[in-house]
């Protein structure tokens, strides 16, 4: 499953999914790639978030638009 976050609505949805996950029993788990500053903001004009899930695992990439 791919899922891609453009606005910071869908990212705010997001980081609320992932907070619920927590309860889980079996939580899905994430990796950021691409050596990125976390704490750098989002700039949604310029760039989206891709979210690639297989099986229980997520690999978080920030894509540049082109």
């Amino acid at each position: 499953m791919i899922r891609l976050i453009k606005t910071q609505e869908e990212l705010e949805a997001y980081q609320k999914e992932v907070r619920n996950r927590q309860y889980e029993t079996n939580p899905v788990t994430a990796e950021f790639v691409d050596d990125w500053d976390n704490l750098e903001p989002y700039n949604f004009d310029i760039e989206y978030i891709k979210i690639t899930r297989t099986d229980n695992h997520e690999i978080i990439e920030r894509i540049k638009y082109e």
